[in-house]
C-alpha cells in the first residue's frame, strides 16, 4: 500500500512511500526461576502464534499494524504443544504491544493462587522444553525429535511427586504429597525431555532403549544445562 507522487506536467514518477506499518516486539513468559520458591523471572516464548505472526526462537516478532496493538496467544508453539489437564484448561494470554515493546504471558491480575500455579506450569514447560531442545541440538544437530512438535501434558492429578516420558509425550503432575508441581521445576522438564533425546538417538537395528542408561543420560543432560550437580532442587517442597 503506497502513496505515490507524480509530476503534474508529464505524469513521471517522482517517488513513493510505503504506508504499511509493522510493529516489532518480543514475547516473554513469567516462569519460576528454575524452581518454585526461587522467585520468578521472564524468558522468551519461541514459535508462538500472535495473530498473523509467529515469534522467533528468541521471542521476537513483527506484526502489521500501528501501535498500540492488542495481541492474544497461548502456551503452544511450533515445537511444543502444551495441554493442561486441570479444570482451568489451557491458559490464554493478552497484552498490548507498543513499538519495540514486550508482551508478557502470565496469569491475570485477578487470578487466584491456584490459577497462578497452574499457569506457571504451562509457561514453565514451554520455556524449559525449548531450553532442552536447544541443548540437544547443540549436542546433535541432526536430532530428529527437534523437528517434531513435542506434546507436554501438565497439571495431571492422577498421582503426585512424578513426571514421565511415555514414548511420545512428556508428562507432569500437580503439586501434592509434599512435592511441587513437577512442570514448574525446570530440571524435571529437562530430564523428561532427555528421555526423548535418548530414544530418538537410538540407531534402529543397532541399539534399544535401556531404562537405566536413559535415566543417567537424562540426568547428565540436565546438569549440562544448569551447571549444577544438585539436580531437581525444590522437587520436594
Amino acid at each position: 500500500r503506497k502513496t505515490v507522487w507524480i509530476d503534474a506536467q508529464d505524469g513521471a514518477l517522482l517517488g513513493w512511500r510505503e504506508e504499511v506499518r509493522f510493529t516489532a516486539g518480543t514475547v516473554v513468559a513469567v516462569v519460576d526461576d528454575r524452581y518454585p520458591m526461587a522467585g520468578t523471572t521472564t524468558a522468551p516464548m519461541s514459535g508462538v502464534s500472535l495473530g498473523n505472526t509467529t515469534s522467533s526462537l528468541s521471542g521476537t516478532f513483527s506484526t502489521p499494524g500501528s501501535p498500540p496493538e492488542a495481541l492474544g496467544w497461548g502456551p503452544d508453539g511450533t515445537w511444543v504443544n502444551v495441554e493442561s489437564a486441570d479444570s482451568f484448561g489451557q491458559a490464554s494470554f493478552t497484552d498490548t504491544l507498543t513499538e519495540g515493546g514486550i508482551v508478557t504471558a502470565q496469569a491475570g491480575a485477578s487470578a487466584g493462587n491456584t490459577e497462578v500455579r497452574r499457569t506457571l506450569a504451562q509457561t514453565q514447560v514451554h520455556v524449559s522444553t525449548m531450553v532442552a531442545r536447544a541443548k540437544s541440538l547443540e549436542i546433535d544437530p541432526g536430532f530428529g525429535w527437534a523437528n517434531q512438535q513435542v506434546r507436554a501434558n501438565v497439571n495431571d492429578d492422577s498421582t503426585t511427586c512424578n513426571a514421565w516420558y511415555d514414548g511420545q509425550s512428556i508428562n507432569f503432575v500437580r503439586q501434592g504429597g509434599g512435592c511441587n508441581n513437577t512442570a514448574r521445576v525446570a530440571d524435571v522438564v529437562y530430564h523428561e525431555y532427555g528421555h526423548g533425546f535418548h530414544a530418538w538417538s537410538i540407531v534402529q537395528g543397532q541399539g534399544e532403549f535401556d531404562p537405566a542408561l536413559s535415566e543417567g543420560l537424562s540426568d547428565y543432560l540436565t546438569v549440562t544445562i544448569t551447571g549444577d550437580h544438585g539436580m531437581g532442587r525444590n522437587f520436594v517442597q
